[in-house]
């Protein structure tokens, strides 16, 4: 739609002149919608009974592309949510607790209740993300240097970040009433 209109969507850094006219064209944005906050703006299904509302106002008002943009701004660049940084909490400590000297003696099929039941590929895959990430030289390093690193160095951050997380989060909005359908969609 964009294109065909001649204006191309930017992905990757954006500069500070460039963030600061994205909040003023939220600003604007709301003004002209009439959405009375920026959560409703970017998070209507924490409001149900305005859901719809708002997103037909965002359709009518070519809203675009910009929710993420705020979101990764407001998150620091990440785009982290709550469980997910919860999950990678527990996997720390999971693996602390089990005291082995080697990722081939991590019993994975023994952490995957901590994570819905998944799959214990994912939670490898989670590990390595983590190791990759967060520990400096991780390929020098024995095993239970890297989980002491990851335990004593990247958990307190992570801890942080699930308390400013839990801050910021706004509680959604509680209904009095549903319809019917809503309880039994196949009604």
């Amino acid at each position: 739609m964009y294109k065909k209109q001649g204006i191309p969507l930017r992905t990757g850094w954006f500069s500070t002149a460039e963030n600061e006219q994205l909040k003023q064209n939220v600003k604007d944005f709301l003004a002209l919608s009439g959405i009375d906050s920026e959560l409703k703006l970017f998070r209507p299904t924490r409001f149900p009974d305005e859901k719809e509302t708002i997103l037909s106002l965002r359709m009518k008002f070519n809203f675009l592309r910009m929710s993420y943009r705020m979101g990764k701004m407001k998150a620091g660049g990440k785009i982290n949510g709550r469980k997910s940084i919860e999950g990678h909490i527990k996997l720390i400590k999971e693996i602390k607790e089990m005291d082995v000297k080697e990722s081939a003696d991590i019993v994975w099929e023994d952490l995957t209740h901590l994570f819905g039941n998944s799959i214990p590929a994912y939670l490898r895959m989670k590990f390595h993300q983590l190791k990759v990430t967060n520990v400096t030289d991780w390929s020098r390093k024995s095993f239970c240097d890297i989980i002491d690193f990851l335990y004593e160095q990247t958990l307190p951050k992570l801890e942080e970040e699930l308390k400013d997380c839990e801050d910021d989060e706004e509680p959604t909005e509680q209904r009095q009433s549903y319809k019917l359908s809503e309880i039994f969609p196949d009604l």
